[in-house]
């Protein structure tokens, strides 16, 4: 209706701009103003301006897209830690031992990854069982995890974000290449006490990792990964207004470079590793909609973390090839606010 009557005043315009004894200079002027506010009414309906927003909603919105990104970011180093531990052997070799094994081979452990700065953190801890399945010596392996998050980020809302996250794993080693497949998949819930705020998620990646091994204690394992993140609604409220984001996915893709030391002393083995990472996103706006009582808006927000440097270290023992200690540190120097990360698990194989 008002393309209709913005059309009708434009043709109104022009009539009255070649008819100047009937319209006076004023009425010119005033039915230009007119035009310009139809204009303004029906570009706001259709879209809105990011910078335009008010505050309090753009800590919100904000807030959820890096929270979003570092739950990414998070998942990432999630899979960098299923590295293949100790020498491939042959798919001959590894088919011989699980005829000799009669027991049911698996793997169950807790996992935390923290990121944080002076300005916020983000702590996750998961737990996980992984059931390994041996394939003509090719071994695969098919799990579950979950486990809860919380996060905080002063320059924004400064509110606890509380996340709970399932998911699936699926891996997969084939000895004769030197190659190891890793894909986690999960939903996460995020909310606030006491507050009108919910948001749900899915996000997921696959890794591929190829070990090359240089001696008896040297070796290098590139590792190329793509990631990915899809908002399935998110509930926030503004000035007595529910609002309803939806129409949101992003994906990354990237590499890892990693250089170690491994020995294998009888049942034991130490690993120590040096690595760096990088990834950037592919999608590059983050495209919203917003679902207000009486209309819906669009607008688009710049991604938070468009590329991801990191350098990083790592230690790893296996005890009596039964228990597995692992820690990890680094820094992400990309973004320009530098981040520290922190990780440790402990996982035991049966």
């Amino acid at each position: 209706m008002k393309k209709i009557l913005l059309f009708f005043i434009a043709i109104t315009f022009v009539f009255a701009n070649n008819n100047s004894d009937v319209n006076t200079s004023e009425e010119i002027k005033k039915l230009k103003n007119e035009i310009e506010k139809l204009k303004e009414n029906n570009k706001d309906t259709e879209n809105m301006d990011y910078n335009g927003l008010d505050g309090n909603m753009k800590k919100e919105i904000d807030e959820y897209a890096l929270n979003l990104s570092q739950k990414i970011d998070i998942l990432k180093d999630k899979m960098k830690t299923r590295y293949k531990l100790g020498n491939f052997t042959s798919a001959g070799e590894s088919f011989l031992e699980s005829l000799e094994d009669d027991d049911n081979r698996f793997k169950f452990g807790i996992m935390n990854k923290t990121i944080l700065n002076k300005n916020s953190y983000k702590n996750n801890t998961d737990f996980f069982f992984v059931k390994n399945i041996n394939n003509d010596g090719n071994i695969f392996g098919v799990g579950i995890y979950g486990g809860y998050s919380n996060s905080k980020y002063k320059k924004h809302t400064a509110k606890d974000l509380h996340g709970l996250d399932i998911g699936v794993i699926l891996e997969g080693e084939l000895p004769e290449y030197g190659l190891k497949i890793i894909s986690m998949n999960e939903f996460n819930k995020d909310f606030k006490i006491n507050e009108y705020y919910s948001s749900n998620s899915i996000i997921g990646g696959v890794g591929l990792m190829y070990k090359k091994e240089f001696g008896s204690l040297f070796y290098v394992e590139p590792m190329a990964f793509m990631l990915y993140g899809s908002n399935i609604d998110t509930n926030l409220k503004f000035n007595d207004t529910n609002v309803l984001i939806k129409n949101n996915f992003m994906y990354n893709a990237g590499v890892n470079l990693k250089l170690g030391l491994e020995n294998e002393v009888g049942k034991n083995i130490y690993n120590f590793y040096i690595e760096s990472s990088f990834d950037k996103k592919i999608k590059k706006d983050n495209n919203l909609i917003f679902k207000f009582k009486d209309k819906e808006r669009y607008s688009t927000v710049a991604l938070a973390n468009d590329i991801n440097l990191d350098l990083g270290l790592g230690l790893d023992i296996l005890l009596n090839k039964e228990h597995r200690l692992h820690i990890d540190g680094g820094i992400g120097l990309i973004p320009t606010e530098k981040v520290y990360k922190i990780g440790a698990s402990y996982e035991l194989l049966k």
